[in-house]
């Protein structure tokens, strides 16, 4: 067998070790403050107790099923307004850039640090999680030459260590907030169990069973809690 990331590190010398620990410190994170003070407002915009829209990931090819995810989020929480995000990815950078004071590009206004190579991460994924896709804790600047070993187009031993390690550095990190995340998930299985239920004959007019099977399979999966062993 071959690894063409094993072969890379063996040919230029690079233990796997310090590939790992590079990775971490080099990833741009917002501050534990202001993480703190986010999340709490993250989920008080949820819930509708602030009156500010939250944006969400869009779904599908040519996003045909985001209206599925938009009405699941408006069912879990009716008092909530859930917009879709322009790009899929507009707000977490944008809040990347408030909170690190970094900003991508071959040209950036004074006031941010020019930051190259990097780009937006979700560290725990579960993009069309409406609380993990704006989570502070979840969104990272990460070092492109890094990606290919977070596991989500590759395989092998390494990419295995550095993912399970890169997650567990920031599973500790901000443990507090990944526990609270967890408890809500866990209070929201019931409602989402329910909804899924009736889901196919809600929209069966409107998407294939295929559509349906599949959106009923990945929300279980977008909503879990977060485990990283």
């Amino acid at each position: 067998m071959k690894d063409a990331y094993g072969l890379f590190l063996k040919e230029f010398n690079i233990e796997a070790k310090a590939l790992i620990e590079f990775g971490i410190k080099e990833t741009i994170c917002i501050s534990d403050n202001d993480i703190a003070l986010e999340w709490i407002k993250l989920q008080e915009r949820i819930n509708g107790t602030i009156k500010e829209p939250v944006y969400v990931r869009g779904s599908g090819r040519d996003a045909k099923t985001t209206n599925l995810y938009l009405d699941l989020y408006k069912t879990l929480f009716p008092k909530g307004a859930f917009l879709k995000d322009s790009t899929n990815n507009a707000a977490p950078k944008r809040l990347l850039e408030v909170y690190t004071n970094c900003k991508r590009g071959g040209k950036v206004p004074k006031k941010y640090e020019q930051i190259l190579n990097f780009q937006v991460s979700h560290i725990f994924g579960r993009t069309k999680n409406p609380f993990a896709f704006n989570a502070p804790w979840n969104i990272v600047y990460l070092p492109k030459v890094v990606d290919p070993f977070t596991g989500h187009e590759s395989y092998g031993s390494l990419t295995k260590d550095f993912s399970k390690t890169f997650k567990q550095h920031f599973y500790d990190k901000d443990k507090i907030h990944i526990e609270k995340f967890n408890e809500i998930m866990k209070v929201l299985e019931p409602d989402i169990i329910d909804y899924i239920k009736y889901v196919d004959l809600k929209f069966k007019e409107e998407y294939t069973n295929t559509m349906l099977q599949k959106f009923k399979k990945n929300v279980l999966e977008e909503f879990k809690p977060i485990d990283v062993l």
